[in-house]
């Protein structure tokens, strides 16, 4: 009776998916993505920081603070002067300004690489959270394998009592079934890091959610997403604002060749006392005046600081020239990578995935008709195994492959909200 029911019972055991609870809560690449945003320490950081440019911007327009000097002078008690003054530097050439220009584009420039971050952040955690999905099948799969090898070993147990196999058949079943159940235990380790990471990434403790695959592998136009990554890209903003920050920086550096001039006030008062005919006379007298200063460029005229402000500007355009090609090489070389990814992930589900649960359905049914040994069991089932891991490594390099492709071109391409 056995016979009967043994390909039954190993088809529910390739067929029947883990199902979740209606309870169980389930967490999107969306939602990883957001959460990540919101709660990753590194970036978090980073923004903080972004105080410190918005400090150097007030710093740079402020004027110079006032000086102010007190003085006082006593010899041999005939003589004795006390003084103030106060003196306040006026920058020329609309220094003030220009280095608030400066500062302005440093901040939109760390803006820029601010939002880059997050870019970066978000293909981190897409890409984690499609080997945390993935996982989770390699997981679903090593289980149907223990289920399978279980079954194996139940009828293997029922054909040698009858006496219809040798022990070293339900011998070979039982070690079949302890490469399963390691299998198994690899399958675990591998979703706990793959989930350790994501979380890691997303700044939060591990609440135990479920994960959806929501994988979709939309028609790509190579030539718009170029165009998207191109007008698009923050890092590729980030350099076009450091460029224009290197030009604000010859403006302040030619700026800078004017001098300074600084204005003072000041009040002295001068006692004296002189002694005429055994009798001693005080006189005082009081001084206010104004006087500048201006420091005379006769040896450092600014040249250099304007070399180097020209040669920033040079390398700061060619940097930016340099991004655009890479963009537009890194988009073709990641498009490519998908389309490559998508070849193998189709083949597996429509060539080889069917074909393969075909064969092992012919094979058991042969052993449990006494036609087949347990060998060729043994053997189709690994193969099934490593040929749906082959499925599962494909569809996680597609996955991936989409995550990469959507950072290059600065939108999601994996299956989410732009």
């Amino acid at each position: 009776m056995f016979k009967c029911f043994l390909p039954a019972l190993f088809a529910l055991a390739l067929l029947m998916p883990a199902v979740a609870s209606a309870d169980e809560a389930v967490l999107t690449a969306d939602e990883a993505a957001r959460i990540a945003l919101a709660n990753n320490g590194e970036l978090a950081a980073a923004r903080i920081e972004a105080g410190l440019k918005e400090a150097a911007r007030l710093r740079a327009g402020q004027r110079a603070n006032p000086v102010l000097e007190l003085g006082g002078a006593y010899a041999d008690g005939s003589e004795n002067s006390v003084s103030a003054g106060i003196s306040q530097e006026f920058a020329t050439a609309g220094k003030l300004r220009k280095r608030a220009a400066v500062a302005e584009k440093d901040m939109t420039t760390y803006g820029w690489r601010l939002k880059d971050n997050e870019r970066l952040l978000v293909r981190d955690v897409r890409e984690a959270y499609w080997e945390a999905v993935f996982a989770e099948d390699s997981l679903e799969l090593a289980g149907r394998s223990v289920k399978l090898s279980e079954e194996l070993v139940s009828v293997a147990g029922e054909r040698f009592k009858a006496d219809d196999i040798p022990e070293i058949d339900l011998t070979l079943a039982q070690v079949e079934r302890g490469r399963a159940e390691a299998g198994m235990l690899a399958a675990e380790a591998r979703l706990a890091e793959a989930r350790g990471r994501l979380f890691m990434l997303m700044g939060v403790p591990d609440a135990g959610q479920r994960f959806e695959d929501t994988l979709d592998t939309p028609a790509l136009e190579p030539k718009k997403l170029c165009e998207a990554a191109l007008s698009g890209r923050p890092d590729l903003k980030a350099a076009s604002a450091s460029s224009e920050k290197a030009g604000a920086d010859i403006e302040a550096a030619e700026a800078g060749r004017w001098p300074d001039v600084t204005a003072s006030l000041f009040y002295e008062r001068e006692n004296s006392t002189v002694e005429l005919a055994d009798e001693e006379i005080r006189s005082g007298a009081n001084f206010f005046g104004l006087k500048f200063s201006v420091p005379l460029p006769l040896f450092d005229k600014g040249e250099a600081a304007v070399m180097e402000a020209r040669t920033d500007k040079s390398a700061a355009l060619a940097r930016e020239d340099a991004l655009k090609r890479t963009i537009e090489k890194e988009v073709a070389s990641a498009c490519r990578r998908v389309e490559i990814a998508k070849r193998a992930a189709s083949a597996y589900s429509e060539r080889i995935i069917p074909k393969l649960e075909e064969n092992l359905g012919v094979v058991m049914e042969a052993y449990s008709l006494g036609e087949s040994g347990i060998l060729n069991v043994i053997e189709e089932r690994r193969k099934f195994h490593e040929v749906n891991e082959g499925w599962i490594t494909a569809r996680l390099e597609l996955a991936k492959a989409l995550a990469a492709l959507g950072a290059a071109a600065g939108i999601v391409l994996d299956g989410g909200d732009n």
